[in-house]
């Protein structure tokens, strides 16, 4: 009489024949469901840079400010200054006094903060003026 072999043989080879199409499968179905990372958006046009004749404008504009007449203004050596990557406008500018004269020329340097020589001294501004202008 024959020794019965049971089922063992024959799973084996149905497991084994299994496992090459398993691993096909997974293959042809590609990577797994990943989601693409966002792209940064490329400006179509480039930050419009800011002519010196802009920043002179808003230099006078916020001089003009710290004056008594601001209409009487008239500003003279204008020069756009650049020392550490900043901006810097300096320049003269005369104007008429609370007594309606023109007071004469004074020096100004205007960048993120704007001032006046009457508002410093001659001497202080001698110094930040010989520094950024």
């Amino acid at each position: 009489m024959e020794k019965d072999k049971g089922f063992g043989p024959t799973v084996f080879l149905i497991g084994a024949a299994l496992i090459p199409i398993v691993i096909i499968a997974n293959k042809l179905e590609g990577p797994p469901n990943v989601p693409e990372p966002k792209k940064i958006e490329q400006r179509s046009t480039p930050v419009p840079r800011i002519a010196n004749w802009q920043r002179e404008a808003r230099a006078k504009a916020e001089v003009e400010k710290l004056l008594k007449d601001s209409d009487s203004a008239k500003f003279t050596n204008l020069e756009v200054s650049t020392t550490s990557g900043a901006h810097v406008v300096c320049g003269a500018v005369n104007s008429r006094n609370s007594f309606g004269a023109m007071s004469g020329n004074q020096r100004f340097i205007s960048g993120t903060v704007t001032v006046l020589e009457e508002q410093l001294g001659a001497d202080e501004m001698n110094k930040i003026w010989s520094r950024v202008c």
